[in-house]
């Protein structure tokens, strides 16, 4: 395996992660501004509320697990999962950054081949 494919395949790799990354946050209501309950929101009457919390509410946010959020555990795990959009972001720019870098200079590399009587001198 030549070195540039290994590259490629890093690269593509991190692109990859990125966009994982980020979908994973957007899924997850990272990105609301609001604090969301993906599941079941009971209020502080016992009643079942819309998704959108408030405080003093509970979420249940997986509807077979017992597992409980307050509004503020809720709110953490939405900041949480945001802070995973601008990371898989980063991811994925940068690897695009690295795969449109390769393509480049591969293409200069086929231009210079194509014209090798001329030296970069006598260019004008």
């Amino acid at each position: 395996m030549r070195a540039r494919t290994g590259v490629l395949l890093v690269l593509w790799a991190v692109v990859t992660y990125g966009l994982v990354q980020s979908c994973g946050g957007m899924l997850n209501n990272g990105g609301a501004a609001e604090v969301r309950c993906p599941g079941v929101n009971i209020g502080a009457d016992g009643e079942e509320h819309p998704p959108r919390m408030r405080p003093g509410e509970t979420c249940y946010p997986h509807l077979d697990s017992r597992e409980t959020r307050s509004y503020a555990q809720q709110r953490d795990f939405q900041r949480a999962e945001g802070e995973d959009i601008i990371t898989g972001a980063w991811f994925l720019a940068a690897g695009a950054l690295g795969l449109g870098g390769l393509h480049l200079r591969r293409r200069v590399q086929q231009a210079r081949a194509r014209r090798p009587y001329e030296s970069p001198a006598r260019r004008t």
